[in-house]
């Protein structure tokens, strides 16, 4: 989903300098034209940093409710409950040691180039598996693909390669283990391992049974 990115909420301390959380003193709305940036909201608020940790965060949520629809927050710093609640409520959170409106253009490109490189990976999962360098050994992304593709379930993306039968060993990676492998592996001459790689990560070695690896 596309964020907004033409409407950022910069953090202002009571001299109008980029501020941290503590010294809050008004929170800015700058809103992008065709080639500049206009303040369209000012929002006074000075934090009360004496107030019980759940009246705080019901104060945080009602500001970041009050933001809306911006979702980009610029401030010196940022952390602990503040930076919970606005992260808890989608915003995205920017840091700098001070303000200009070239502030805002950097940001949004920075954050529409990332955007784009997100777009891309995730165009980019394979919708079956493919060939490694190794004869007869494949792989699969089961955990990116169906994150990208919900349309797409395990059995319709590996039962076409299963049945085809044309591999020695296919390496799926999967947040969750299909738990039809179980049910039907056996009757198609399958067999497979469960490994857990350094990034936490479960692989399924599928192979076929007697398979000279």
């Amino acid at each position: 989903m596309k964020k907004n990115f033409g409407l950022m909420a910069v953090f202002f301390d009571e001299n109008d300098t980029l501020s941290d959380f503590s010294s809050l003193s008004a929170i800015k709305i700058y809103n992008s034209l065709a080639d500049s940036w206009e303040l369209s909201k000012t929002i006074p608020y000075t934090p009360n940093l004496t107030l019980a940790p759940a009246q705080l965060r019901q104060q945080l949520k009602d500001i970041a409710e009050s933001l809306k629809p911006c979702r980009v927050i610029i401030s010196r710093d940022l952390k602990g409950i503040p930076y919970q609640i606005f992260d808890q409520s989608g915003f995205i959170i920017c840091e700098a040691d001070a303000f200009d409106l070239e502030l805002l253009d950097v940001i949004r490109m920075d954050l529409l180039e990332t955007q784009k490189s997100d777009l891309l990976a995730n165009t980019d999962a394979p919708t079956a598996p493919v060939a490694t360098d190794q004869p007869g050994r494949f792989f699969i992304d089961l955990d990116k693909l169906q994150k990208n593709r919900p349309d797409i379930s395990s059995k319709m993306a590996l039962m076409p390669f299963f049945e085809k039968g044309d591999f020695l060993l296919l390496d799926v990676i999967c947040e969750h283990f299909p738990p039809w492998f179980t049910e039907r592996f056996p009757q198609m001459g399958l067999t497979f391992t469960i490994v857990e790689d350094a990034n936490k990560m479960t692989h399924v070695i599928v192979e076929k049974k007697g398979a000279d690896r």
